[in-house]
């Protein structure tokens, strides 16, 4: 039995892992293209700083 617990142990918890919608590496097209629009396209110490 006590070598079950360990086994037992991962699989409980692992169900608490699952994960669902997670945004994709570099876009949904893994393009790294936005589509938004009037998005700033450059920056500096004056200019688009949020």
């Amino acid at each position: 039995m006590k070598k079950n617990i360990p086994l037992i142990l991962y699989f409980s918890l692992a169900t608490f892992t699952y994960a669902d919608n997670w945004p994709h590496w570099r876009g949904p097209n893994h393009d790294g293209v936005s589509a938004e629009k009037g998005l700033p396209g450059e920056w500096s110490e004056e200019k688009n700083i949020a």
